[in-house]
């Protein structure tokens, strides 16, 4: 099972352009907010510079295994190693990482054991179960949820406009994953929906981002 592009076949292609613009807007929160951790040494953007690094990074590979396929590479590779998908493997392992590292930080949970092994855990789930994509989906809608109302709880008590980015940037993400669903089972242009709302996501973050630097 090779998953590059679920959507429509004209999609393909635009898709690598959503997933560049989306790399490209992780790689420049990571960088502001490191920024921002070594102005004001507050752990909560070092754990946003992690996150942020481990999704860009995610990206990159979703567009290598974009690339090697478009050369005909790619399904050599995956033959080789019985039809699994590494690339998407590789994205899997990064984006549950970066969320969960962002989840537990949030909860105030610095165990790293902690974290390995639900990391460990929500990986072998889904590699060694049926329907993989839809299993990490469901995953990233679980822990999206999570971060989706601590940070409206967050909002409703700060009430300010860097609030709101964030509670909107990760609703938005929330929200992209139903749709990343429905193109297996409903339509292929939902897949569009998904790739827009992942990106209107990151850009509310980023924009927060660049306020914080702004203030300082």
């Amino acid at each position: 099972m090779i998953v590059i592009n679920n959507g429509p076949d004209w999609f393909y292609g635009l898709d690598t352009i959503f997933e560049i613009v989306s790399g490209l807007v992780t790689v420049l929160a990571s960088m502001l907010s490191y920024r921002v951790y070594r102005f004001t040494r507050q752990k909560k953007y070092y754990y946003l510079f992690a996150s942020f690094m481990l999704v860009s990074l995610a990206f990159v590979l979703r567009a290598m295994g974009a690339f090697l396929m478009h050369l005909g590479f790619y399904e050599r590779i995956v033959s080789i190693l019985d039809m699994f998908d590494i690339i998407f493997l590789g994205q899997m392992t990064l984006m549950l990482l970066a969320y969960t590292i962002l989840l537990l930080a949030s909860l105030s949970v610095k165990s790293r054991r902690l974290i390995a092994f639900i990391m460990g855990l929500m990986t072998m789930f889904i590699v060694f179960s049926y329907q993989y994509y839809l299993k990490f989906h469901v995953m990233l809608f679980m822990l999206l949820f999570f971060l989706t109302v601590n940070f409206y709880l967050n909002y409703r008590k700060r009430k300010s406009l860097n609030s709101a980015l964030v509670f909107s940037g990760f609703y938005l993400l929330m929200m992209a994953q139903p749709f990343f669903l429905f193109t297996v089972h409903l339509n292929q242009k939902f897949y569009i929906v998904g790739q827009a709302l992942q990106v209107m996501g990151f850009m509310a973050l980023f924009f927060m981002l660049i306020r914080v630097v702004r203030s300082k």
